[in-house]
């Protein structure tokens, strides 16, 4: 009688524990997902290393048959429109959690969005915290100017701009020297021959 009680007591405070880490754990839940601070437009750009407008071309989920949980990344793949600081390729992938909980981002559809992105040992990351948006008519003026990205048709063709305006330039140049050279050759030959004909009638 005694050692059934004695299991009973053993299987009821054994119950009774897991009981209480299954309401421990439920109701930490709540406390582990996400939580942003508000903070106000330049406070995200000074906490970001790379801005860009851009439009959402892919998403890379991880690996299938691997244990997923919130926290496992996720690749998106932007078509960089223009960048606001910093500097990144017309194409470019930024990682995030998989899930808004664990504060990954939480955007819909193509865009073009509004992109703050730091950089860590996975690249370029996002956040649900860290200020990226639909993008707004009007970006925040504290952005600034936007510029093309790396690589991208209007930097290649301002690159080609330049080139071809040093190059007229160049040539401009080169050919007023030789229009001077020219004038000053026809005087001096013009001033010899005077010289030379003052003597013959002298001699």
């Amino acid at each position: 009688m005694v050692r059934s009680r004695a299991i009973g007591a053993v299987l009821t405070t054994t119950a009774l524990a897991g009981l209480l880490q299954l309401a421990t754990t439920l109701g930490a839940a709540p406390a582990l997902a996400c939580s942003c601070t508000p903070m106000t437009d330049a406070e995200y750009v000074g906490n970001a290393d790379v801005i860009f407008a851009g439009t959402l071309l892919d998403r890379e989920e991880p690996p299938s048959g691997q244990i997923v949980s919130s926290r496992d990344l996720v690749t998106l793949t932007f078509a960089v429109s223009e960048v606001y600081k910093g500097q990144v390729g017309a194409m470019t992938q930024v990682r995030t959690a998989s899930s808004g909980a664990s504060c990954g981002l939480e955007i819909e559809g193509e865009g073009p969005f509004l992109v703050f992105t730091t950089f860590d040992e996975n690249g370029l990351t996002a956040s649900l915290c860290g200020g990226t948006r639909d993008l707004p008519e009007t970006v925040p003026a504290v952005l600034g100017e936007g510029r093309p990205p790396a690589g991208s048709g209007g930097t290649e063709k301002m690159a080609h701009d330049q080139a071809n305006g040093t190059q007229i330039d160049s040539g401009t140049e080169t050919s007023w020297w030789w229009a001077v050279g020219s004038v000053a050759a026809l005087g001096i030959a013009g001033a010899l021959g005077v010289w030379l004909k003052r003597r013959t009638s002298r001699d």
